[in-house]
């Protein structure tokens, strides 16, 4: 079997001579050292031989004329790359000389050539792959300065363009920590069987922000949860049999479900959590019928106030990664073993960069073999630390043993989540009228068996009313699956 993150650990530290799979033989021509001008280059990159270096191409210098897609909170990378003169340069200074294992995530035509190059050496790179995707290499840096580019070899006429995201950098002293991170991780990660082989499990984007079948949601928002009939629910979940709960923390609202100390010290207040612990009792009822629970995350830019306290810019971005280690480690301290894993959303366009390693510590906190992702939505795997795909919709992609051997989530375990009825993730409006499910009985069945027969299990989100109702249809639908 194809070890998790075995594939996702090659791109940036397997030996030099994977790397040159995506090297051109023969010396390129250099891109150059000249520069613009002077201010060009102020500002300089210290890599860390401590984590993962993040060289962001929104930040780079010498691109001219391109900027970054930004969208407030949340960022896309820099499209419309398009000439040879852009040129995408970091300005590093580093403790050792030494090579440095790199990951590069762009988005260009297949056959685009790339120029790569430090002070001591230049290497051409050829992307082999259509949509964002992650181009593994090497680069010699000397100790002290350097200069890091990145360049086209030719420019693109017409339509075409091509995007960057950023350059990941894993110095040569960082390297052995980083791979006994790795080791370390999956060897506590203990048996996924219990995920892999189980067909479906069940979503629900289901909290405060929910309405009922028909007229106002109730008020205050703590009685949707003191009203909530859990051993009801789990009940209906046990007839219906899913392998594992996806359960919403966060979504559409930011009022956590559970007397979280770290939120009331945040927002200086307890209406943002309960008095109860909702959460424990909903995992100790699931757990009771033998169904693990997952929880699923969002970052909380609907709750205006909550994320005024989270959120500083993307130029501050420590208070934030700070408060989400601590809200997730007090979360996953209180469930223990009762929670099997997160499914964090927002990966790249908004955690991403940050210290993954430490997110990881954060979401495993409690439970060792808990089992983590980010949402990569567009764009290729978020983080080497994670185990199995997101999956929104589909991550396209080839698997083998249940496990992505091609694609932008190559190395993960496989996994999708899609909408089974809708018309959306999740109930957020007054008056919702919940859909059919996209497919008859017959044609789920398929989907299942081979999600069985794949490990490839499926999660299905599905609508729920306030009162904890599902649609009569999805519901039928649900009863007659077999896992």
């Amino acid at each position: 079997m194809i070890q998790l993150a075995t594939v996702y650990a090659s791109v940036l530290v397997a030996a030099a001579s994977l790397a040159k799979a995506a090297e051109v033989p023969g010396r390129p021509p250099s891109i150059g050292q000249s520069l613009p001008n002077s201010t060009a280059l102020q500002k300089t990159w210290s890599l860390s031989d401590e984590r993962i270096n993040y060289l962001l191409a929104g930040d780079a210098c010498g691109a001219i004329g391109l900027k970054e897609t930004l969208d407030g909170r949340k960022r896309f990378g820099v499209r419309g790359w398009k000439k040879q003169e852009q040129i995408f340069r970091w300005p590093v200074q580093s403790s050792l000389a030494g090579t440095c294992q790199l990951s590069l995530l762009v988005s260009a035509p297949t056959e685009t050539r790339l120029v790569l190059q430090s002070n001591a050496e230049t290497k051409e790179l050829v992307v082999n792959e259509s949509g964002w995707c992650r181009i593994p290499a090497t680069l010699t840096l000397g100790k002290g300065a350097d200069l890091i580019q990145l360049g086209l070899k030719d420019g693109f006429s017409g339509g075409k363009d091509a995007g960057v995201m950023s350059i990941e950098v894993i110095t040569e002293k960082f390297r052995p920590v980083y791979e006994r991170q790795l080791a370390d991780l999956k060897a506590s990660r203990g048996d996924c069987a219990c995920f892999q082989n189980v067909g479906f499990g069940l979503m629900f984007q289901w909290g405060n922000w929910g309405y009922p079948r028909t007229g106002e949601r109730k008020s205050p928002w703590q009685r949707i949860y003191q009203e909530f009939d859990i051993e009801a629910f789990a009940n209906k979940m046990k007839a219906l049999n899913p392998g594992y709960i996806v359960w919403s923390v966060t979504w559409r609202g930011s009022r956590f479900s559970a007397p979280l100390k770290l939120v009331e010290q945040i927002m200086g207040s307890k209406d943002y959590t309960l008095e109860y612990d909702f959460l424990g009792r909903l995992a100790d009822a699931l757990g009771k019928r033998g169904i693990p629970m997952f929880l699923y995350y969002h970052p909380g830019a609907d709750e205006p106030a909550f994320w005024a306290k989270m959120w500083h810019g993307q130029d501050n971005r420590q208070p934030w990664e700070d408060a989400n280690v601590a809200i997730w480690t007090e979360i996953g301290n209180r469930l223990g073993d009762k929670l099997a894993g997160w499914f964090i959303d927002a990966g790249m366009v908004q955690h991403y960069p940050a210290d993954f390693y430490r997110y990881k510590q954060a979401l495993r906190a409690g439970n060792p073999k808990r089992l983590t992702t980010f949402n990569p939505w567009r764009f290729p795997t978020v983080s080497p630390y994670d185990d199995m795909s997101f999956g929104e919709d589909k991550a396209p992609g080839q698997t083998k043993d249940g496990v992505f051997v091609n694609g932008p989530t190559e190395g993960l375990m496989a996994h999708t989540m899609r909408i089974l009825d809708g018309p959306g993730w999740g109930v957020f409006k007054q008056n919702t009228v919940i859909k059919p499910p996209f497919a008859d009985t017959a044609k789920l069945q398929k989907m299942v068996d081979d999600a069985k027969k794949e490990k490839h299990p499926i999660s299905f989100c599905i609508m729920m009313y306030e009162d904890g109702t599902l649609g009569e249809k999805t519901e039928a639908v649900l009863k007659q699956l077999k896992r």
